[in-house]
Order: structure tokens, then sequence, then C-alpha cells
């Protein structure tokens, strides 16, 4: 027998076979006898189910809701961490970017005033060589270079 036919009887007995099936599951019953076999153990197996069918006592189900209310307050204290963490993260990484940003704004200030020094340097050179009186440059035939300051 192979795992079609035995799928095929176990949707018979679930229910759920359709009636074209079930044609088909009869017609391999009466020419297999392993078929048969299997069918009948499964029968047998439903049957003595039906008959142990008794209820639970209702103490049965009130220890297992017991045991389901016990373990949730853990789940709540493992969620309940998270958030936690994550805000003072976020707090943490908030002071550190207050912090560089303080920083960044003081160095920026002191390269600005460094800039108005160098401008102000700059000026100052320039003045100096505008106040220098004219140079004449004369030659002579000696290749010998003499310079005047007209004074």
């Amino acid at each position: 027998m192979n795992s079609q036919m035995e799928s095929i009887i176990n949707l018979y007995f679930d229910g759920e076979l359709d009636k074209n099936n079930e044609a088909f599951l009869f017609s391999e019953l009466s020419r297999n006898e392993e078929c048969r076999d299997y069918f009948r153990q499964v029968n047998r197996f439903k049957n003595m189910i039906q008959v142990t069918n008794d209820e639970f006592p209702p103490e049965l189900d009130r220890r297992i809701l017991n045991s389901v209310k016990s373990t949730k307050p853990k789940i709540e204290f493992r969620r309940s961490i998270f958030p936690v963490l994550s805000y003072s993260l976020t707090i943490i990484m908030l002071i550190v970017s207050l912090f560089l940003f303080m920083e960044v704004r003081e160095y920026r200030s002191e390269i600005q005033k460094t800039s108005e020094r160098l401008l102000e340097q700059q000026k100052t050179i320039n003045l100096l060589i505008n106040s220098l009186p004219p140079v004449e440059v004369e030659t002579e035939l000696k290749n010998t270079v003499i310079i005047r300051a007209n004074l």
C-alpha cells in the first residue's frame, strides 16, 4: 500500500474526502488486502476514541489557566526593559550631540577670529610694501647691476 492510499483513507475518516475519490477508495479496498487492513485499523482507532470521549474535569481547566497566568509576568518584564533601554540610549545620544555641537561652535568662532587677524596682517604687509620708496635699476656694460633708492 502506498502513502497516497493512506492519505485517502485518513481523509475519509476525517470527513474531508470528496465523492469522486470515495468511489475510488472503495474500489481499491475491494482489490487490495493491505488497504483493507489499514482501513480496519483506522476504523477501530476512531471507534475507540469516540467511546472514550469523556469530558475533562473542571479542575483541570482551572489548573491549566492558572499555569498560563503564572508565565505572563515574565514576558511583560522582558518587554518592559527594551523601551527603557532605548529611551536611555536616546537621551545619552542627545547629550553627546549637544556637547559636540557646542565644541564645534567654539572652534568656529576661533577660526573666524584667526581669519580676521590674518586679513589685518595682510593689510599691514601691503601698507608697508607700498610705503617703500621706488627703486631705480641701472645696468652697465660689464653686467653689474647698480640699485639706487630715490630718497
